[in-house]
């Protein structure tokens, strides 16, 4: 179990690229339920693709929801949702609770 958070630290950096390059990796830029969202899209060596999407999507009874909070923005959100679409993943990896959420 972690402890109680007792230091924040600023973003050294920021991107404002939709897609950022890294060796196999793809940052994505994708505002979702939380504004700064980003995702990552990995092509293995075998032709896989896999997207980390944290915690925008997750599935509930078979299903795929996401979550809104207050600091959610609709639109960018349904903007983030289609550009995943696009990509046409193989493996979509969340990173959400378990239980009903799982």
């Amino acid at each position: 179990m972690l402890g109680p958070v007792n230091h924040v630290l600023e973003p050294d950096d920021t991107f404002t690229q939709q897609e950022t390059q890294f060796g196999d990796f793809r940052l994505l830029s994708t505002p979702s339920n939380t504004p700064g969202s980003s995702s990552f899209l990995y092509r293995s060596p075998l032709g896989r693709t896999y997207l980390f999407v944290g915690n925008t999507l997750t599935r509930d009874h078979h299903r795929w929801i996401t979550v809104l909070v207050s600091e959610s923005n609709l639109h960018e959100l349904q903007q983030s949702l289609e550009f995943y679409r696009k990509r046409r993943p193989d493996v979509v990896l969340l990173s959400t609770t378990s239980g009903h959420l799982s």
